[in-house]
């Protein structure tokens, strides 16, 4: 099932995989382990590297993805991109719980639910320019996903995914 402006369905099953590596065995998992190694080995090239006090992150542009690690070389995000103007090119494998590109909001949620969290990000590259993402949580899905928008969309229903961030699901928050 896929979530597109032609067919919003509602996601089945939580065996995703990048490269034919589940994602649910690379998350959380030290940057040495078989299957990390074996994803970033997979892309063909050496990861561009960036440094923050908290995380660091491989780049592979050319494959339109980016893992984040913590300090501990836990992998704790895969982040698959559409494309952008800072070089990376659009993420072309299967995208999770049935997403595609083409989405915009109104099909996500149409697909997806309520979020369970949104929020806006500030980002600043490399060039000190800032950027404003909007974003959406869906923490109980297994992987969790964040899906976030670009500022050309910003609160729009109509705003297609810009990058997708997966993550270990975190439990569902209990009412009070």
């Amino acid at each position: 099932m896929t979530i597109s402006a032609q067919e919003p369905t509602r996601p089945t099953g939580a065996d995703y995989a990048i490269r034919g590596i589940p994602v649910k065995g690379l998350l959380n998992r030290h940057q040495t382990n078989t299957q990390v190694y074996k994803l970033m080995g997979g892309f063909g090239y050496k990861p561009h590297g960036v440094n923050y006090p908290d995380c660091y992150y491989y780049d592979f542009p050319e494959d339109g993805v980016s893992l984040r690690f913590d300090k501990r070389h836990m992998l704790t995000h895969i982040i698959l991109l559409r494309g952008n103007e800072y070089g990376f090119r659009q993420y072309t494998g299967e995208l999770p719980h049935g997403l595609t590109w083409q989405a915009n909001r109104r099909h996500v949620q149409a697909g997806l639910g309520k979020p369970t969290d949104s929020r806006v990000k500030p980002v600043r590259d490399s060039l000190r320019r800032a950027r404003i993402y909007y974003g959406v949580a869906y923490e109980s899905l297994n992987p969790a996903v964040f899906i976030y928008y670009s500022e050309r969309g910003l609160g729009s229903r109509s705003a297609r995914i810009d990058y997708i961030e997966l993550s270990l699901p975190k439990k569902p928050l209990e009412r009070q």
